[in-house]
């Protein structure tokens, strides 16, 4: 038998599913918009340096994305106490290597 959820996990689940649906409509309108501003832009014989913009702002906004809280960067500069991310090979790895070999 089906068990009953209760009326905040109802909830959760019709919000989560209605913010999936509206990612994926607002995610059709954008490339939709862009599809339209291309054609224009192929019509008026720009239809390459709209796709090679588009391409270099995709990108620089694409780099923008924040990070949680206590999530380690790649980087171990950036990180408190320079700390490494688990299984980095670094100078000291390749150097241990390379003495045991010879």
């Amino acid at each position: 038998m089906a068990e009953k959820l209760s009326f905040i996990d109802q909830i959760s689940f019709y919000v989560t599913n209605y913010a999936k649906q509206l990612d994926i409509a607002i995610l059709i309108l954008s490339l939709l918009i862009w599809s339209l501003f291309w054609a224009l832009f192929i019509h008026h014989e720009f239809g390459v340096v709209f796709f090679s913009l588009s391409l270099i702002s995709f990108i620089f906004l694409s780099l923008g994305k924040k990070r949680f809280k206590k999530e380690l960067s790649a980087y171990s500069v950036f990180n408190p106490d320079c700390r490494r991310l688990p299984g980095t090979l670094t100078g000291e790895h390749v150097d241990k290597g390379i003495r045991l070999q010879l």
